[in-house]
């Protein structure tokens, strides 16, 4: 799953810098473990957008 952009507001990071942190932590963590583990991502992948198909899992 590639994502071409994050957006936010400046007041949203003024507000809540720790949610936008935690948010980056988390968003990071999950590209590391689709770059060190591609079947335990597709699992998960599959998991949440409820689909079996390998194809479209092998693609994401």
């Amino acid at each position: 799953m590639i994502h071409a952009a994050l957006a936010t507001t400046k007041e949203y990071i003024k507000t809540r810098p720790d949610n936008v942190r935690r948010f980056l932590q988390a968003y990071l963590e999950g590209i590391k473990i689709t770059r060190t583990d591609a079947e335990y991502a597709k699992q998960i992948i599959g998991k949440y957008t409820k689909t079996t198909d390998a194809d479209d899992l092998d693609n994401s």
